[in-house]
């Protein structure tokens, strides 16, 4: 069997397990609804990745609900929102609409993706930019100082929890 049909084998894995909607995120995360010729991890490669085992991570993709131990461990090494694979997994309730926007999620995946200097060296930049921001807002009337202090208490409180 040569590459081209072995990975057209891998993509075609029915759905048959309980969480469906977990085995098409699985699928989506591992490259597995990529079109012909595009990268996709195979289960063998995605438990090199991940550190378990290439049947658990087929069956993930077939819909078995894994342990959550795995789910951690596929979160983390893929980069993707642990509490959404516990919902899909049926592990916790259907959760509330997220509280950030996509943009706002997309920025923050980076930022994670990044080493500790270059989070905090990133940190002290937009951090710089908030304060022209809200100078320039109150120098313009867009805002009062009051509102910028309140802003920038928000802004403590939020890196403090």
């Amino acid at each position: 069997m040569d590459r081209a049909e072995r990975d057209s084998q891998i993509r075609e894995v029915p759905i048959d397990g309980r969480y469906p909607e977990l085995a098409r995120e699985v699928r989506r995360v591992l490259g597995w609804e990529a079109k012909d010729g595009q990268k996709f991890y195979t289960s063998r490669s995605a438990q090199r990745k991940i550190g378990v085992n290439h049947v658990t991570i087929a069956n993930m993709a077939r819909g078995d609900r894994p342990s959550v131990e795995t789910l951690v461990k596929f979160a983390e090494a893929f980069n993707v929102d642990l509490p959404h694979l516990l919902n899909l997994s049926g592990y916790i309730a259907k959760l509330p609409a997220p509280i950030i926007s996509p943009q706002e999620q997309k920025l923050l995946n980076g930022l994670r993706r990044l080493t500790p200097d270059q989070q905090a060296e990133l940190h002290a930049q937009i951090e710089a930019e908030i304060e022209k921001a809200l100078q320039y807002a109150v120098e313009n009337g867009l805002i009062s100082e009051d509102d910028d202090e309140e802003k920038m208490h928000a802004g403590e409180v939020c890196q403090g929890s």
